[in-house]
């Protein structure tokens, strides 16, 4: 998972790197905008990430 989605994720929420692009691009490499395919890789490990979770929690 790249560093800028784990910090958002857990800081700020998962759509805060598209609503704090200045912070955003400080964090990781480029733009969380570019190239497009970037927003469908961040909504991707997010869902990932807390699909993970919800299912491992529900097997304890």
């Amino acid at each position: 998972m790249p560093a800028r989605t784990l910090h958002f994720l857990l800081a700020h929420g998962a759509s805060a790197p598209f609503s704090l692009l200045g912070l955003a691009r400080r964090i990781g490499p480029g733009g969380p905008l570019a190239p497009p395919q970037a927003v469908i890789e961040h909504a991707d490990a997010v869902a990932d990430l807390l699909l993970a979770g919800l299912t491992r929690r529900a097997r304890a």
